[in-house]
């Protein structure tokens, strides 16, 4: 009788092994630029995700500079890889920043929509393209 019921310790674990699921930013900006003209400023990132009911359509990375919103843009011939030119203020340094990636994924009866958010980004901006490190 024991026995028939051994098959229930294990079910705990199977089910925690099928629930972990993890998503993780990496941003692929240098930390300090060079100085331009124009005012643009690259940011790009890679998000990357294990959860496989993710709606691929659906995630839209945004870059947070204060109160303002940069939607970002996918990559061309790259998967997970996304872009956006954030404008400086001529005579600006230095921004800080952060990346928020919104998305949804099919959950039993319904589409449901989540988010994750970097940590506090700094991009300095220096003059010349031999700047000293810091």
């Amino acid at each position: 009788m024991k026995w028939n019921f051994l098959w229930l310790l294990w079910l705990p674990v199977w089910l925690s092994g099928c629930a972990v699921t993890s998503s993780s930013i990496t941003n692929l900006t240098a930390s300090q630029l060079p100085r331009n003209n124009a005012g643009f400023y690259p940011i790009e990132i890679v998000w990357e995700s294990n959860q496989r009911a993710v709606v691929d359509e659906s995630i839209q990375p945004i870059v947070q500079v204060g109160t303002n919103n940069f939607a970002m843009q996918r990559t061309k011939l790259t998967k997970n890889r996304w872009e956006v030119l954030l404008p400086l203020e001529i005579g600006s340094t230095n921004v800080l920043y952060r990346v928020r990636v919104d998305y949804q994924f099919y959950d039993v009866p319904v589409r449901r929509s989540n988010s994750q958010m970097s940590p506090m980004y700094e991009l300095r901006v220096v003059e010349g393209l031999n700047a000293p490190a810091p």
